[in-house]
């Protein structure tokens, strides 16, 4: 609800007013530096059809990018980044790189982590190029430096995933639903160069009946070792099966999983028993959301037909163990 809240406002801001631009360009990263702070700002833009590509709230920032076209279109014209530490006051920190062409289309916003309101990364992918950019800030958009972030197809569901630990350790995930295909690399140094780390789809289990690993889901890390892989509530690619509970736990950087089985709330449907079920049930996972390096909330839940139960697990011990908690029934309409 915050962040559809955040689009909303967002999506009336103006563009900017014209400001001093200087670019340093370098071997192996474009820095943009944008003279003079950013300016407020709460009128609509002049731009047709304004639509937000990218939606993020982290802590104590909210980042949305806005492009002016939708329907397929994005990357026709320049797009525009605006960025809150209330959810009142927006300012435009558009990084002035992002506003140039290349290959006759334009970047749009996609993804954003953020560590805090001053340090931050910010993606685009351009459909001339197929090429994702990734911005860098450590002053809250004032300048952005940017480093290439690899690319993904134009197919249904393809997008790369961006995970900030450090100014300097990132993880990012490149997903290929339609290949499909996946793969996780790390970088420690700045996004400057990128390890390869997993790539899916991983074997499928003894007995054929599940994979081993972690395919084509979002993954979210608690520190450079410590991972944990789902599909989502509701899940985000069906491509992976009916919903089987998978839940996946890393603890050397993502490079071996172990399937984990945290509690589900308790009714009397059969979760998915394999890979390609055609059960009516399904039982998911989302990401764990960590309040310290200990302590986290999983929500899960287990639907079938127009039935839900839907609780959340919580743990004290960094994921180790799980104990559920505020089991709830529910109509699904």
């Amino acid at each position: 609800m915050v962040m559809a809240s955040v689009a909303l406002v967002v999506a009336g801001c103006s563009a900017p007013a014209t400001r001093g631009v200087t670019t340093i360009k370098g071997a192996a990263t474009t820095s943009t530096t944008t003279t003079g702070a950013p300016a407020p700002t709460t009128t609509t833009p002049a731009a047709s059809a304004p639509w937000p590509s990218l939606v993020y709230a982290g802590p104590g920032v909210a980042v949305v990018g806005i492009s002016p076209v939708d329907n397929g279109n994005q990357g026709t014209r320049p797009s525009q980044l605006y960025l809150s530490t209330d959810m009142v006051h927006w300012t435009e920190v558009t990084p002035p790189r992002a506003q140039v062409t290349q290959n006759g289309g334009y970047g749009y916003f996609e993804r954003a982590s953020f560590l805090n309101a001053s340090t931050g990364w910010v993606t685009t992918w351009n459909p001339a190029t197929i090429g994702v950019t990734i911005y860098r800030t450590g002053d809250g958009g004032r300048t952005w430096s940017a480093v290439s972030g690899g690319g993904h197809s134009g197919n249904a569901g393809a997008t790369v995933l961006l995970q900030l630990l450090s100014p300097t350790t990132a993880f990012k995930e490149t997903l290929e639903p339609t290949a499909p295909g996946m793969s996780l690399q790390v970088s420690t140094n700045d996004g400057q160069t990128w390890e390869t780390v997993y790539n899916g789809p991983p074997p499928l289990t003894s007995d054929s009946s599940h994979y081993q690993g972690p395919f084509e889901t979002p993954i979210v890390f608690a520190d450079a070792l410590h991972g944990f892989a789902a599909l989502g509530i509701p899940p985000t690619d069906v491509l992976t099966g009916a919903g089987e509970g998978d839940f996946f736990y890393t603890s050397d950087g993502g490079s071996s999983w172990s399937r984990e089985t945290p509690p589900l709330p308790a009714t009397s449907y059969t979760c998915p028993t394999g890979v390609g079920s055609s059960s009516t049930t399904s039982c998911l996972f989302d990401l764990p959301v960590f309040s310290d390096d200990n302590d986290a909330v999983l929500p899960a839940t287990v639907t079938s037909g127009s039935q839900a139960a839907v609780g959340f697990d919580v743990t004290s011990d960094g994921g180790l163990h799980w104990a559920l908690t505020s089991p709830r029934s529910a109509a699904v309409t």
